[in-house]
């Protein structure tokens, strides 16, 4: 028997992966602008409806917990 639960994707359904929020030295790394963090928070909260999944995959926030809870609060 599957006890794993059935992920459906649909078109309110997002992945994303690697947005490394806090992390500084991804910038240098990655080539990104300097307002990256913001950019990707803008975007985020213009196109992700509160409704929608969003399947997170990976290298999420660096740092503190409270480093996590300040970009769930965005």
């Amino acid at each position: 028997m599957n006890t794993q639960p059935e992920i459906k994707i649909t078109p309110e359904t997002w992945i994303v992966s690697d947005t490394h929020f806090f992390h500084i030295n991804i910038g240098k790394y990655c080539n990104r602008p300097e307002n990256w963090q913001d950019m990707i928070i803008e975007n985020w909260n213009r196109l992700v409806s509160p409704d929608d999944d969003v399947l997170h995959l990976g290298d999420y926030c660096f740092g503190s917990k409270d480093n996590v809870q300040q970009i769930l609060a965005t």
